[in-house]
C-alpha cells in the first residue's frame, strides 16, 4: 500500500466527522496541487500564487463555523510520524491560517513524539496557537482510531 492509497479513506473519514459536528464542510484531496473552484474561491490571493504547481497539503478544505469559513489542512503519512512531519503540517497550518490541522498516520503515534509534544507543546501549535491534531488511521478497520487522537479528540 502506498501513501496515496490512504488519501480517499481518510478523506471520507474526516469529512464524516466534520459533517457530524458542523453545518457545512468542504474537504478535498489536494496532494497534487489541484483545487476545485469552490475551494479556490475561499483562498487569499497569496495562497493561490504560492501553491500553484507546488507542494500542497494532502487534503484541504473548510468548515462553516459562526458564519465564517475556517480552513482545514491534513497531512497523511504511511509510516510513523516523525518530527519533520509535524513541521511540514505546521507550515500548511500557518500558511492557510487553518482552524484545524491534522497529521494522520497508518502507524501508532510514537511515544517519543508524544513526550516531546507534552513537554514542548509549542512545537505542534499551528496558526494562532491552535494544536496540530495527530491520530492513527487503522487500515483494517477503515477508520481513525478514537483513542489515538493526540493531544485530544477535536470532535468531542
Amino acid at each position: 500500500m502506498k501513501e496515496k492509497d490512504l488519501y480517499e479513506p481518510i478523506w471520507e473519514n474526516l469529512k464524516n466527522l466534520f459533517l457530524n459536528k458542523y453545518d457545512g464542510c468542504c474537504l478535498e484531496i489536494t496532494h497534487n496541487g489541484k483545487y476545485s473552484e469552490d475551494l479556490k474561491a475561499t483562498f487569499d490571493r497569496d495562497i493561490l500564487f504560492f501553491f500553484k504547481g507546488r507542494l500542497s497539503p494532502d487534503l484541504t478544505g473548510f468548515i462553516v463555523k459562526d458564519s465564517l469559513k475556517r480552513f482545514i489542512v491534513v497531512e497523511i503519512k504511511k509510516g510513523q510520524i516523525k518530527l519533520p512531519d509535524i513541521y511540514q503540517a505546521k507550515i500548511y497550518a500557518d500558511f492557510f491560517r487553518a482552524e484545524f490541522c491534522f497529521l494522520i498516520s497508518s502507524k501508532p503515534i510514537p511515544e517519543e513524539i508524544k513526550r516531546v509534544l507534552k513537554e514542548r507543546p509549542e512545537v505542534a501549535n499551528g496558526y494562532a496557537y491552535k494544536p496540530i491534531f495527530l491520530a492513527q488511521y487503522d487500515i483494517e478497520k477503515g477508520r481513525i482510531l478514537e483513542y489515538s487522537w493526540f493531544p485530544e479528540n477535536p470532535f468531542l
